[in-house]
This record gives structure tokens, sequence and C-alpha cells, in this order.
């Protein structure tokens, strides 16, 4: 799928003097993170329902914001 959309990118007239890079990265594991600090209750219990699992940069992100760094 991602092929194919890259392909309607290269080829229309309207995307392709737009765009000055395609590069398609080999996929790989994801790296999961733990907080210091649980999220609330409800959050915790809605990732957990949906089967959500938070990824080491989202878990960063939470961690700045809880320290109340901006993140820019």
């Amino acid at each position: 799928m991602m092929e194919e959309i890259v392909n309607i990118l290269k080829t229309r007239s309207r995307y392709k003097d737009r765009i000055e890079h395609f590069e398609i990265l080999p996929s790989k594991r994801p790296i999961y993170g733990e907080l210091k600090k649980e999220l609330s209750p409800a959050i915790k219990n809605y990732l957990l329902k949906k089967g959500i699992k938070l990824y080491i940069h989202q878990c960063d992100a939470i961690e700045k914001l809880r320290e109340g760094k901006i993140l820019l």
C-alpha cells in the first residue's frame, strides 16, 4: 500500500515537483517504554482494553510534561 501512495506522489504532476526526496525505510521492532508514575486509572484501563502500549518516546514526552518541561 505504501508503494502505491509513493508512486502516486511521484507520477502526478500536482505533486512530483513539490517533493525533494523519497525513501522507504525498513520496519523496525517497536521499543516500548514504562512510566515512572502510573497514568490515571481511566486512561490506564482504556489503553489496556484497547491493547495499546506506549512507545518509549511517548513515555519520555509524558514524563517531561509531568516535570513541567515544554516540548517544542
